[in-house]
């Protein structure tokens, strides 16, 4: 399985102030940096052949990433420490992607995740992570067994994955103007993801309502992420336009067709007509600025 990777290094360099009481004798606690550094995009083909090109973005310059955010469990899966960083909010941090912690010795699983969007991600335990209202974005994913056992310093580096698939649905007719909104829904996969095994946590399918932005007689295009239950999966696609009271003006079903995690599926055809069926392309890639240039 091929993934765009991209590399953090953690190192413990700091101290925060965090107490444990127990009997009037503090808990030993162990100073953690959590520190994002420059991290490697990759740009591959769908098939088994290594990668054919790669870039290194830095967390200030690959803008795709809007928040970054950092969580422990203990053994006990209870949450120890949850923090996230937004990009355009600059009081979150004093650099983007460098984390300052301290916990106490033990056994915890650590996850990271890095996202497109700037709402906070929702933890339902440690497996199930969601976006709450907000539709899926982009996400990156690492999670690790950390085990703290002594005071010394420690360095970890981890390496965060792509976990989304993405549908890009353009249409190859022009705008008409009864067109209010668009609705794109995938048979399968989910909103929800669970960090440790970068899967979805329902197999339901996905619905999303796209409200026009583009002028009449132009083209459209809508284009959702959302995650698989396996690392490749085929699902139906159903397309729907309609107009200003959700009226549906026409609908489609495309059957069977192929998603794999970390890959660009492109649906293109005609949406407000009935004389074909929309076809499907496979890109082989995701571009580093999500930037699908339609």
């Amino acid at each position: 399985m091929k993934h765009l990777n991209s590399i953090i290094a953690l190192a413990a360099v700091g101290l925060c102030a965090v107490a444990c009481m127990k009997e009037d004798k503090p808990q030993n606690l162990v100073p953690v940096t959590v520190r994002v550094n420059d991290f490697s995009i990759t740009q591959e083909e769908i098939s088994t052949t290594p990668a054919s090109t790669k870039t290194t973005e830095t967390p200030e310059s690959y803008t795709g990433i809007k928040a970054f955010t950092l969580a422990f469990f203990d053994a006990a899966g209870v949450e120890a420490f949850n923090e996230t960083q937004i990009r355009s909010d600059s009081d979150s941090y004093e650099t983007f992607g460098n984390f300052n912690l301290s916990l106490p010795m033990g056994s915890y699983t650590m996850v990271v995740l890095g996202y497109g969007g700037e709402d906070p991600v929702t933890f339902n335990g440690m497996t199930e992570v969601s976006f709450g209202e907000a539709i899926p974005r982009e996400t990156f994913a690492y999670t690790s067994n950390v085990t703290i056992n002594n005071t010394d310093l420690m360095e970890i580096e981890a390496t965060l994955q792509r976990i989304v698939a993405r549908l890009a649905v353009r249409s190859t007719d022009i705008t008409p103007p009864e067109l209010h909104s668009v609705r794109v829904s995938v048979s399968k996969g989910g909103e929800s993801f669970n960090p440790i095994t970068g899967l979805a946590t329902s197999d339901t399918g996905v619905s999303v309502l796209f409200y026009r932005y583009t002028s009449v007689g132009s083209t459209t295009r809508t284009l959702i992420n959302f995650f698989l239950t396996s690392d490749e999966e085929n699902m139906d696609v159903t397309v729907e336009t309609m107009d200003e009271n959700e009226n549906v003006l026409l609908s489609k079903t495309i059957t069977n067709v192929p998603f794999k995690r970390n890959r660009n599926t492109i649906l293109s055809g005609k949406m407000f007509s009935d004389s074909a069926s929309l076809g499907f392309l496979l890109s082989t890639d995701f571009l580093p600025d999500l930037d699908l240039q339609f």
